[in-house]
């Protein structure tokens, strides 16, 4: 009886220091939840979803620019493809099994936008873009990286086609001005201009 006693005070002092614990947990719990019951938020610098033999399928967390990025990767561990979002742009890229960037999409904060097509040898072949003033552009590419055809529309409306060599010296430029008219220029392989129809009224960017 004298033992029984002496615990009897001890078990009380365990008994109300287990509900002041089970209370402060509680209440953290009921003020980490929504009036739904879901948690509000959940913070965290990294999250990874893996599949049902442990491997990683996806990451959410921070890239090395400091930007927040979320990278799906194949069975066998490789990046596939990857959401960024960086300083002035944010990103889509998609991967090949080597790693290479094959497709990347992009939109800056300054309105311009584009979507560009890599070879398996990390060349850009083509290329979509869209400027800040809203005029489009498409280019294509040879096996080297340089441009070698172009259809873009101007400032003004007028639509323009230009083809190049490999030296991007020589080739041909054909637009439609504003009012209907259609010109012409073509340039040997030195540069030098061999048939001009007629005079062109517009100034020609080089692509």
């Amino acid at each position: 009886m004298t033992q029984s006693r002496g615990l009897m005070p001890a078990v009380g002092l365990l008994g109300v220091v287990g509900l002041l614990v089970f209370g402060d947990i509680a209440v953290r719990t009921g003020r980490a939840q929504s009036q739904g019951g879901a948690p509000r938020a959940v913070v965290a610098q990294e999250f990874r979803l893996i599949d049902a033999t442990g491997n990683p399928r996806a990451v959410l967390g921070m890239s090395a620019d400091g930007g927040p990025a979320l990278i799906f990767r194949d069975k066998q561990g490789r990046n596939r493809a990857a959401i960024s979002v960086a300083e002035d742009q944010s990103s889509l890229a998609l991967l090949d099994a080597e790693g290479h960037t094959r497709v990347r999409i992009t939109l800056q904060d300054d309105g311009a936008a584009g979507i560009a097509l890599h070879d398996k040898k990390q060349k850009l072949r083509a290329a979509l873009r869209l400027k800040a003033d809203g005029t489009p552009n498409l280019s294509f590419n040879d096996s080297d990286g340089k441009s070698r055809a172009g259809i873009e529309t101007q400032p003004d409306g007028s639509p323009l086609l230009s083809l190049s060599n490999k030296d991007e010296t020589g080739g041909a430029v054909m637009f439609v001005l504003p009012n209907g008219d259609t010109r012409a220029i073509f340039k040997d392989k030195d540069g030098k201009v061999t048939w001009i129809a007629p005079e062109p009224e517009i100034e020609i960017k080089k692509q």
